[in-house]
């Protein structure tokens, strides 16, 4: 017996070494899969196995057991020496050996019947061998193993946590693992859509939702590791939904399983299996699952599906609700663990800054999807609401870490925590500035006391063909687009008509929001209006512009300047990358125009030294755009009069700054005394035509101003005089069946009749919205 396994054992190593040098074996392709069959087989199917292996004892069931080890590695080599890349003759030669292994002997049967031996390197490395011989499979013939399939789905639904388990999640896993890499969209999409029941089924046993009663299998002794290896598959999953989409439900179990992620992060009783469901959370959320190993590009590139958004906000509300009812209370964060301790060498104790950088982030970033939201429901969009979620987050670390609860400032626990993790601390820093200047604790209470409320617009229901439509091709469908859709969702005509109307409302910026935008930007502009007065007061050329020039081009620029500057282009830039979740109006394409325009503007006269004159070009434009602002925040509280006169002295300050100021002083600066110090050079007349370009949009600006100021003075004006109307957003009511009594009013789910103005000159003030893109020239 110990001969016959020597033997086989150095053909095998022969063939191993052979196949590592890039060379053939000097045995035929049937002779080593012979070979490795006969030790993947294992000696149980040898004659005479029982009772030589009860003479030998344990020295024959090691031998037995590093053939089988052997076998299957090799197995693995000759599957990965078939890809692109390697010689032609030893390509054929594994392919050869292939064939033999798994369509003449059925290798793959034996294989998976390694997942449950106890011996665990054997079974990993049979689960190995497999997902190798899968990929491979997949991208010769698009055809999933059916041995192996079979063999996982009836371990999702019957098995318990163990080896048999354990090989079948770990393979599926790599599986997809190598598919991502690869980017094969098609047979990603394949195999995902060939255990959608099986793994809906698996979730359902281990991630049961609130209301069903799964199996509980934390007290078996291999549970913990079975859970971390199916967390790794959601995992995988999520980030094939980038790739594949979401037809299927499969990429989304983890936003689905949520709440039960949740409650195993606070009741499990391993600490690893906690540390491991919060960091897929925490991925989740930041929409980064597989980043650790699939390709950055294919991430980047990959394209969201229809129940994206759907699905995130799902996953931020089920996170803030928890949060809510004290779910921080139950989180347990023990100390650090260094190499292998759990203490420092000085006696001290840290906590683990991976669980409390994955629970702030987790709760930071839900808290931003949150208010970015369409159709906040229920009220949560309050002040009150986020800052309890903050204050619950900062109190559970404040208890956690002492080194926190040194912080004076608030802001100081950031760099603290994410000091050695610059990834997360950008994106802390950035869930934390959007929650401030998008929730402001300034901009909220004031709308509070002045009346102003979030409207609560009824959600429309979760309907892939009608959202597909919505996202796709029109938020307004025809009557004929109206019909046929509803054949196909099953709905009738008025019931489609209803969740169009609906789903337009939920994407409709409400006033509270509309306002807290003014605020803050009334705010900037008022800041960096009192500041270029202030830079700008005790300097010769504020008072006269010949000085603009002298000893141009080799000016010093000033720390007020610069200073001011940045604080513009800053500005400006952070509008151009806010785009995405600002106030979306008609003219989002002419904004980002607007925005880069500006910082080209802003780059040139930096680079060309132009700073006197774009300094005094800039506080030009600020000054009327102050009184824009604040006439905006008026109007949405309703106060008219306040509004009316902020608006004629926007209109007054406008004309005077804008068509006599700024060009019989500034343009008339930067075109007639410049050749007077330097010859004409293309920035000359780049600069100059950049101002008569600006100039000609004011004058067009200035003609809505007056149509406006004429209706408002000799008759009731009821809409702005843009070119494009915003589509003002209709109120509903608690949506039962009384609104067929409206149906006469409403066409494909619009307002055929006009809404009469309330608000006098600003009933519609969005016209100032586009004229406060004015601001173009920096």
């Amino acid at each position: 017996m110990a001969g016959l396994h020597g033997e086989r054992f150095d053909r095998l190593t022969h063939a191993y070494r052979c196949f590592l040098a890039g060379s053939c074996p000097s045995q035929s392709a049937a002779e080593v899969a012979g070979v490795v069959f006969s030790g993947v087989r294992g000696p149980a199917e040898l004659p005479g196995h029982d009772s030589a292996c009860a003479r030998a004892g344990a020295r024959c069931r090691e031998g037995s057991a590093e053939l089988t080890c052997v076998s299957v590695t090799l197995v693995g080599i000759v599957t990965s020496l078939t890809s692109e890349g390697q010689p032609a003759e030893l390509v054929r030669y594994c392919r050869d050996t292939l064939a033999v292994l798994f369509q003449d002997l059925d290798l793959m049967t034996q294989l998976v019947h390694h997942f449950q031996t106890e011996d665990q390197i054997i079974s990993h490395l049979a689960a190995k061998s497999v997902s190798t011989y899968v990929v491979h499979h997949l991208l010769e013939s698009a055809t999933v193993s059916p041995v192996w399939q079979q063999k996982c789905v009836q371990a999702f639904h019957s098995s318990s946590p163990g080896q048999e388990l354990d090989g079948c999640l770990w393979s599926l896993t790599d599986v997809l693992k190598r598919l991502l890499q690869a980017a094969h969209q098609e047979i990603l999409g394949k195999i995902v859509a060939a255990f959608e029941p099986s793994l809906r089924a698996l979730c359902s046993k281990f991630l049961p939702e609130e209301k069903q009663r799964g199996m509980d299998f934390t007290s078996c002794d291999r549970w913990g590791t079975t859970f971390c290896l199916l967390l790794d598959l959601l995992e995988a999953l999520a980030a094939s939904s980038v790739i594949c989409g979401a037809g299927l439900k499969s990429p989304r179990l983890v936003h689905i399983h949520s709440s039960a992620l949740l409650t195993t992060i606070s009741c499990s009783p391993e600490y690893f299996v906690k540390k491991r469901a919060l960091l897929l959370l925490k991925r989740a959320v930041l929409q980064k699952a597989g980043e650790d190993w699939a390709s950055g590009e294919v991430l980047s590139a990959g394209r969201r599906h229809e129940h994206f958004s759907t699905d995130m906000n799902k996953l931020a509300q089920t996170v803030l609700t928890a949060v809510a009812a004290d779910w921080l209370q139950s989180v347990q964060v023990e100390s650090a663990s260094f190499f292998g301790g759990n203490k420092h060498s000085d006696g001290g104790q840290k906590p683990d800054c991976v669980m409390l950088r994955a629970v702030s982030l987790l709760i930071l970033k839900s808290t931003e999807l949150h208010i970015q939201a369409p159709g906040i429901t229920a009220g949560v969009d309050s002040a009150p609401d986020v800052y309890g979620y903050l204050q619950s987050l900062w109190g559970f670390l404040r208890q956690c870490s002492v080194h926190l609860m040194e912080v004076k400032h608030l802001c100081s626990w950031v760099s603290l925590l994410f000091g050695e993790q610059d990834d997360d601390m950008m994106e802390a820093a950035k869930a934390s500035l959007f929650i401030f200047l998008h929730h402001s604790w300034i901009a909220t209470p004031l709308a509070l006391s002045a009346g102003i409320r979030q409207r609560v617009h009824l959600k429309a229901q979760d309907n892939p063909i009608l959202e597909l439509y919505y996202t796709t091709q029109c938020r307004s469908p025809a009557q004929a687009d109206i019909d046929g859709l509803s054949k196909k969702s099953y709905l009738s005509v008025r019931q489609v008509e209803r969740w169009f109307r609906r789903r337009r409302n939920q994407d409709c910026p409400g006033v509270l929001k509309k306002f807290r935008e003014a605020c803050w930007r009334f705010v900037f502009y008022l800041l960096a209006f009192i500041g270029g007065i202030a830079a700008l007061y005790d300097k010769e050329w504020f008072y006269d512009t010949r000085e603009v020039w002298t000893g141009f081009p080799k000016q010093s620029m000033l720390e007020s300047q610069y200073w001011y500057y940045v604080l513009e282009m800053s500005f400006y830039g952070s509008l151009l990358f806010s785009m995405s979740f600002d106030v979306k109006r008609k003219d989002f394409k002419e904004q980002i125009i607007h925005h880069l325009a500006t910082l080209v503007l802003l780059s040139f006269s930096w680079c060309s030294n132009y700073i006197r004159v774009g300094t005094l070009v800039m506080l030009v434009h600020d000054a009327s755009d102050v009184l824009l602002e604040s006439a905006k925040l008026f109007n949405y509280a309703k106060w008219e009069k306040a509004c009316n006169t902020l608006f004629v002295l926007f209109a007054i300050v406008f004309m005077v700054t804008r068509l006599i100021i700024f060009p019989f002083w500034l343009i008339h600066c930067t075109w007639v005394y410049p050749i007077h110090h330097y010859p004409a050079f293309f920035g000359y007349y780049f600069f100059n035509v950049m101002l008569m370009v600006l100039l000609c949009l004011h004058i067009f600006w200035a003609y809505l101003i007056l149509c406006m100021i004429r209706k408002f003075m000799f008759s009731k004006m009821t809409r702005d005089e843009r070119s494009e109307n915003e589509e003002e957003e209709e109120e509903e009511s608690n949506a039962t069946e009384d609104e067929a009594a409206e149906e006469h009013k409403l066409g494909n789910g619009h307002a055929v009749h006009e809404k009469e103005d309330k608000n006098g000159c600003f009933g519609c003030l969005s016209p100032r919205e586009d004229i406060c893109r004015s601001k173009t020239v920096y």
